[in-house]
């Protein structure tokens, strides 16, 4: 079996990329160690796509079909809720000359679509309950070793299985890894309060607490939220029990929203920041959570790894494939992206994490600069969306 692209993993990057690929030409092949995911299970979860990664699903050809369940984001609001009375600053897209930052999307219906759209494009390949176990890398393409199925010749081999890469593994290529200390709740509420499209960060000792603009539930206005807080804090919060749960939801949202209800059950993870040492090796490659993993802060994290697969795309159309030296340029100009947002989101959390004065002050003169001066305001903006 031949292929222009082989990629590892069929997770939302995984999917994407493999469907970016094949909108561009190329033959794709994807291989998943898991089963084929039954997506007929409800899922209130979502993810937000800013609009970068919006013009990457259209160029895979899938925004029309995610299109119709979307949610737009088109204010990004930071409040410090160490203020009294609370202080804070918004960020509308207008100001920049756009009509949206983004949209967020239910995780079923992404899956769903991604999955469908696969399995009716012809350039693609799929492999499931299957994995790589070795390769050996030639001048103009790579060997692969599969456990369950024939052997793989490839011209690029891509990695995005996550942040446990197998590839990144078997390249030797090293990860820096950074501990905050911190845990993530993530879970979708219902509130008395319409979001207005309005995505907010409320900042207080521990870390943010950020709620996304979602899809009504049962006729009631609905976000998605990512709790970070202290492992103790989380610790603490994982054996409450479901009204005692809604009750600290209420007292961290400060409101902003109603009473909100919990209608999903929640998920809990450790927060690191993760970044592999190189992003290729020949023709092998890293994109998304395989290269780099990022705290929930900016909706930055699976934003990254849409601007991993364009900009790979389009470096492939240009000639990579034929002459992978292009690789390194690509890879060098990505490692110096990631390494910026990765320094501002940890300088944002460090901020957001701290609960003694002088922290609270640099929130305080921070919101006050960005109010005060149009320009950084704008600048920032358009450094979020990349």
């Amino acid at each position: 079996m031949k292929y222009d692209v082989t990629i590892l993993g069929a997770g939302p990057a995984g999917m994407i990329a493999m469907l970016r690929f094949a909108a561009a030409g190329f033959s794709v092949l994807g291989i998943e160690k898991l089963p084929r995911a039954n997506h007929h299970e409800p899922d209130l979860r979502s993810t937000a796509f800013l609009m970068p990664a919006i013009d990457t699903l259209k160029q895979a050809h899938i925004w029309d079909a995610l299109d119709v369940d979307a949610v737009a984001l088109d204010i990004m609001e930071i409040v410090d809720a160490a203020q009294t009375p609370l202080k804070s600053v918004k960020f509308d897209a207008f100001d920049i000359g756009a009509a949206h930052f983004g949209f967020n999307i239910m995780n079923s219906k992404l899956r769903a679509t991604l999955q469908n759209a696969a399995n009716k494009n012809t350039n693609i390949t799929m492999i499931y309950e299957d994995e790589l176990t070795g390769f050996r890398q030639f001048s103009d393409h790579v060997d692969l070793k599969l456990s369950n199925s024939d052997p793989v010749q490839t011209r690029l081999l891509i990695s995005a299985e996550g942040r446990n890469s197998s590839l990144r593994d078997k390249l030797g290529i090293q990860a820096t890894r950074h501990e905050y200390g911190q845990w993530a709740q993530a879970f979708t509420v219902s509130h008395d309060l319409p979001h207005a499209n309005i995505s907010t960060e409320i900042h207080d000792a521990g870390g943010p607490f950020t709620t996304v603009p979602s899809v009504d539930i049962n006729g009631r206005p609905a976000s998605a939220i990512v709790w970070m807080d202290s492992a103790e804090n989380a610790k603490n919060l994982s054996t409450l029990s479901h009204k005692e749960f809604e009750r600290a939801i209420n007292a961290r949202s400060h409101n902003l929203r109603g009473n909100m209800k919990l209608e999903t059950e929640i998920g809990r993870f450790p927060m690191i920041l993760m970044r592999a040492n190189k992003l290729h090796d020949h023709r092998c490659v890293l994109i998304g959570e395989s290269a780099h993993v990022v705290p929930p802060i900016g909706a930055q994290g699976l934003n990254m790894s849409l601007k991993d697969i364009e900009t790979l795309v389009r470096v492939c159309e240009t000639g990579a494939l034929q002459n992978p030296a292009q690789l390194e340029t690509w890879a060098r100009k990505r490692k110096a992206d990631i390494a910026i947002r990765m320094r501002g989101i940890g300088a944002l959390n460090s901020i957001s994490i701290a609960g003694f004065d002088r922290a609270k002050a640099m929130r305080n003169i921070g919101l006050w600069a960005l109010e005060k001066d149009s320009i950084l305001k704008r600048g920032l903006m358009r450094l979020g969306l990349g």
